[in-house]
C-alpha cells in the first residue's frame, strides 16, 4: 500500500509511507532497502520504528524525497564563525569551506543515513538534536550517543579508507545541519592542511568522551551512571532547570547508559517515588535536579 502525507510544519516535506506484506521483505527491512531501487534514491533512508521492530505485522518505511529536504543554496558568508569547532581555522580556510557548505533540514523522527550505507558527507548541526544508533549484537538497535548544536558527526565514514557508515543517524528533534560533501572536503585538505586540525579536535572528542565512559562503567555502580547520563542529556536538550523534559524513554537511557533495563527501571522507579522526576510516554520529567546532582555525586556541577 502506498500513501502520500504532506507536512507543511517540516518545510512542505513530502513523506511517503510504505507498508510492506510480504513474508521476506517483512523478516528483512535490511533486504528490502538494498533491493528496493526507488527506496534507495531517496535522501533519507526508510525509517522503522521500535514499535515496527517487536510487531509482527508489516513493517513500516518512511522515506523522504531529495528536493524536499536538501537545499541545494548555499549558506552565505560567516556561518561557521558561530560553530567553535571551527575557531582553529584562518580566516581564509573557514571562507572557502564556508563556500562548500550546504543547509539541510530534517523533520524530527527521520534518519540521515544508515550504517553501512556510503558516506559522501560530513555534517555540522545547527540546530536540533540527533541519536547516533549501532546495530546491536542482538539485532536490536543500540543508542550510542546524543549530539545537540555545534557538534559534528558522519566524519569518520570521510577519513576511514572504505568509506562506509559506522552508525546510523536519526533526527531527535526537527534539525538544521551544515553539510560539506567529501570530495570538497579532500580538495580542501589537500590544499590547506590546516583543516585537518579540525578532525583532530573531533576525534579527539570521540577519544575523551570513551574514555570517561570506560572509567565510569569500571568505577561506579550503575545508578550513579544513569544519573550522570540524565545529567548529561539534560545539558544536550537544555532541559537542566526542574521541570525540565528530557524526550529519552527507558530503552533509550538503559542503552545510552550500558546498563540492563530491568536495573534501568528499578533507579527511575526508585527516582520516581522520591519525586525526583516522572516517566512519561518516550520522555523524562526531571522535577529535583538538585537531587539527581547528588546521587550522580556532582553536587557542586551545574547542569
Amino acid at each position: 500500500a502506498l500513501q502520500r502525507t504532506t507536512r507543511r510544519a517540516a518545510a512542505e516535506t513530502t513523506l511517503w509511507k510504505i507498508s510492506i506484506s510480504s513474508g521476506s521483505n517483512r523478516s528483512s527491512p535490511a533486504k528490502y532497502w538494498r533491493t528496493n531501487t526507488w527506496a534507495r534514491s531517496c535522501v533519507l533512508s526508510p525509517f522503522m520504528t521500535q514499535e515496527d521492530h517487536r510487531s509482527s505485522g508489516p513493517y513500516t518505511y518512511y522515506c523522504v524525497y531529495e528536493h524536499a529536504i536538501l537545499r541545494r543554496s548555499r549558506y552565505g558568508p560567516n556561518v561557521l564563525e558561530s560553530v567553535a569547532l571551527f575557531n582553529s581555522l584562518t580566516d581564509q580556510e573557514r571562507t572557502l569551506l564556508e563556500a562548500r557548505c550546504r543547509s539541510l533540514r530534517v523533520p524530527n523522527g527521520a534518519f540521515l543515513y544508515h550504517e553501512g550505507q556510503p558516506g559522501d558527507a560530513l555534517y555540522v548541526l545547527r540546530r536540533g538534536r540527533i541519536g547516533i544508533w549501532g546495530g546491536g549484537e542482538r539485532g536490536e538497535p543500540v543508542l550510542l550517543n546524543v549530539m545537540g548544536a555545534g557538534q559534528m558527526f558522519g566524519e569518520l565514514a570521510l577519513l576511514s579508507g572504505q568509506h562506509l557508515r559506522t552508525a546510523s543517524v536519526q533526527a531527535l528533534s526537527r534539525v538544521e545541519a551544515i553539510q560539506i560533501l567529501r570530495t570538497d572536503i579532500d580538495a580542501l585538505r589537500a590544499t590547506h592542511p590546516g583543516i585537518n586540525n579540525v578532525f583532530i579536535q573531533v576525534l579527539l572528542g570521540h577519544v575523551q568522551r570513551l574514555s570517561t565512559q570506560v572509567a565510569e562503567m569500571a568505577e561506579l555502580d550503575a545508578p550513579t551512571r544513569i544519573y550522570r547520563q540524565i545529567i548529561r542529556l539534560g545539558t544536550i536538550f537544555d532541559a537542566g532547570r526542574n521541570g525540565g523534559e528530557l524526550p529519552i524513554n527507558q530503552h533509550q537511557l538503559a542503552s545510552l547508559t550500558g546498563v540492563g533495563l530491568r536495573i534501568t527501571n528499578k533507579v527511575l522507579a526508585e527516582a520516581r517515588a522520591d519525586g525526583l522526576l516522572l516517566t512519561e510516554r518516550g520522555r523524562l520529567v526531571i522535577s529535583d535536579w538538585a537531587t539527581v546532582r547528588r546521587r550522580a555525586g556532582w553536587r557542586f556541577r551545574a547542569v
